[in-house]
């Protein structure tokens, strides 16, 4: 066949499709092409690990109700391509009924799912918000001696921990290396006076290291009218590191409350304990003897603290502390928790979730860090590497409530409240593609956060300080007591009551 009858082929073809064009009904165009939108929109279907096509696998109200709307989008997409098909004329065919049908067995398998879920759901009970009442000067403290007439040392004040942190000092032939402590505490007290004084007393089995070392808080670290002071003290001091050379092992610091004017001795009203061990720094064929606190102790303790957001003072957030627990700000949230690790190891994220939704995210920050090195040989670079460190979450949409007002802050990202959400609580903290640990807390029908009856018997504190329980996953990568914390308690001192501290 040559060129010129082909396209005379052609020509004739094309104009019998023209005319066929202009004979069938404009409409069975548009009816084809809604048809086949329609359908591809029904080729999407729900994760098999939600719907196997039998039975939902949910389990919170919000997730029943996504389903729901799916199902109304799946029918309203199904009927208009059955619509569609219908007016398709000689269009029809089998192969496209059978598809539909296919379709049409989907959405009834989902929506009798939907109906056997229903029951088992229950759209939860709409609770009020709870006003929270102004809090007296009596109860910013909770624990099981905050209200004696004698001192009280105050186990946590949330962002200002308590802590107690050993180190060594280089010797040199005449004067051997030895250690001293740092401290930093709070102490609450009836008839607390700026002037009044701390005497710390450092023993080992149960023999004094040296004299008594002397610590005064400032004035504006004493807040009379919150019977509350906080101190900052080295022990020994300077002068008397000749009275204690190097020594490892467990140590137990007492502490004498003095008012001086008054002529009142409180003795050993207070005593924390500590493991020290031997640490080595510097160059792996040389290094020098320095000296560390033990730190495992802390590892069980996690904590949910309100907090004024980017609050730094510095009179160790005495005031902002009381500010809160007189609840006369809008605060945000902090979780504190402790791991052990080596430098590769990094637990930087946390997402809380309620009811299985996700609330609020935040990237972990180092509130405090110790280390210690331990070469392994001589001329290697070879060498053990353990740090305690605590992560501060701070979860700036997270709110224990509004201002005392009913005021809201006005803020960028959508806010959430915990006194409007009772309910139960999960934070995951994850770090290098896996789950470092999970914490969870609830808050009570009354809107406040609820503290394990263990704590209120265990710790002393403010009352916006709330114990975490813990689901431990990747908490270490190094060796680490687990017993420890149980043993010994929050810096030595806690003796902690049964179920404390809790896990999940």
């Amino acid at each position: 066949m040559n060129k010129e009858n082909t396209l005379k082929r052609f020509d004739m073809l094309t104009t019998v499709l023209l005319l066929i064009a202009c004979l069938l009904p404009a409409p069975s165009f548009a009816q084809m092409r809604e048809f086949e939108q329609n359908m591809s929109k029904l080729q999407i279907k729900l994760p098999p690990s939600i719907f196997d096509g039998t039975s939902l696998s949910i389990s919170t109200y919000e997730e029943l109700q996504q389903i729901k709307q799916f199902g109304v989008n799946y029918n309203s997409f199904l009927q208009k391509a059955i619509t569609s098909w219908e007016q398709l004329g000689r269009g029809q065919n089998q192969e496209r009924r059978e598809k539909l049908m296919t379709h049409q067995a989907y959405l009834n398998a989902l929506v009798k799912a939907y109906k056997m879920k229903e029951q088992e759901i229950q759209r939860p009970i709409d609770i009020k918000p709870v006003t929270a009442k102004a809090i007296t000067l009596q109860e910013i403290y909770i624990g099981p001696d905050v209200s004696k007439d004698q001192p009280v040392l105050l186990d946590t004040l949330g962002q200002y921990d308590t802590l107690v942190q050993a180190y060594g000092h280089p010797g040199t032939k005449a004067k051997p290396t030895r250690w001293s402590a740092q401290l930093r505490f709070y102490v609450k007290y009836q008839d607390i006076a700026p002037d009044d004084t701390i005497m710390i007393e450092v023993f080992k089995d149960d023999k004094s290291l040296g004299k008594p070392t002397s610590c005064q808080s400032k004035p504006a670290y004493t807040l009379t009218e919150a019977h509350l002071a906080y101190y900052q003290c080295e022990a020994p001091s300077d002068r008397d590191f000749d009275k204690l050379f190097t020594t490892s092992g467990t140590h137990t610091i007492k502490l004498t409350y003095k008012k001086p004017i008054e002529g009142i001795e409180f003795k050993d009203f207070a005593s924390l304990r500590l493991q020290v061990i031997e640490a080595k720094q510097g160059a792996a064929n040389s290094p020098s003897l320095k000296w560390q606190t033990d730190h495992d102790m802390k590892l069980a303790v996690s904590t949910i603290e309100e907090e004024i957001p980017h609050s730094t003072p510095s009179d160790g957030g005495i005031r902002s502390a009381i500010e809160l627990a007189y609840q006369k700000n809008e605060a945000a949230v902090t979780i504190r928790t402790w791991f052990k690790k080596d430098k590769g190891y990094h637990p930087t994220k946390i997402a809380c979730l309620y009811n299985g939704k996700r609330i609020d995210e935040a990237e972990g920050m180092k509130g405090s860090e110790y280390s210690s090195w331990t070469y392994l040989k001589q001329g290697s670079p070879e060498r053990e590497d353990a740090q305690w460190t605590q992560y501060y979450y701070q979860l700036f949409a997270l709110h224990p409530r509004p201002n005392p007002d009913g005021s809201k802050g006005s803020y960028s990202q959508p806010q959430f409240y915990l006194n409007e959400n009772p309910g139960e609580y999960r934070c995951v903290i994850t770090g290098d593609g896996d789950v470092m640990k999970e914490l969870f807390f609830t808050v009570g029908p009354d809107g406040h956060l609820v503290k394990p009856a263990c704590q209120l018997q265990s710790m002393n504190t403010l009352h916006t300080v709330t114990l975490l329980a813990s689901k431990e996953h990747q908490l270490s990568t190094v060796p680490y007591d687990k017993d420890i914390g149980k043993k010994w308690g929050y810096e030595g001192r806690v003796t902690w009551q049964d179920g404390c501290p809790p896990t999940k």
